[in-house]
């Protein structure tokens, strides 16, 4: 599972609401994930830093657009 969540670093999508916890599939799989710097707003976009056994870590990090390469849909 480790190699699977390595691939998830950088990864970046749009907040759906405000919530601090989530899930969110990358790369074919599943993934529940944590926002640890704060609350997102609708539309911010979050950027995976880090994992845990359980987790995605992400981060609020509005200076990422959909235009980057790590940017993926969050349906």
């Amino acid at each position: 599972m480790d190699y699977q969540m390595q691939k998830t670093m950088g990864k970046c999508f749009r907040s759906k609401g405000s919530s601090i916890t989530g899930i969110i599939r990358i790369l074919g799989s599943w993934y529940d994930y944590k926002v640890v710097n704060g609350t997102p707003e609708p539309e911010d976009m979050l950027e995976v830093i880090d994992f845990t056994s359980r987790e995605l870590l992400v981060v609020i990090n509005n200076t990422l657009k959909e235009s980057d390469v790590n940017y993926i849909v969050n349906i």
